[in-house]
């Protein structure tokens, strides 16, 4: 969904829900709201969303971190260990 005039992200969840990837670089995002909509999305472990409008928010990764627990690589940068957002999600259903 890359360089398609994005500058809203609906209902991913619903319409995606094992989404492992999503790339919307290049587009018109500027809310941070959207990082609510991506927070639905419990599989996300990659994200690229670099040449938006959002993207200039000195926070945006630590942001999507928080959003998205299971995030490993945003803007094509490894930020956790391959694999650590799924131990997460393990380890979470044994307790």
């Amino acid at each position: 969904m890359r360089d398609v005039g994005l500058i809203w992200l609906n209902n991913l969840a619903d319409k995606l829900p094992v989404l492992l990837a999503l790339d919307v670089s290049n587009n018109k995002i500027y809310s941070l709201k959207n990082l609510d909509e991506m927070n639905q999305l419990e599989t996300l472990v990659e994200v690229n969303i670099q040449k938006n409008p959002i993207d200039v928010h000195k926070d945006l990764k630590n942001m999507l971190k928080e959003a998205v627990p299971a995030i490993e690589v945003i803007n094509n940068t490894e930020i956790r260990d391959t694999g650590a957002g799924i131990k997460n999600q393990i380890n979470q259903i044994k307790k």
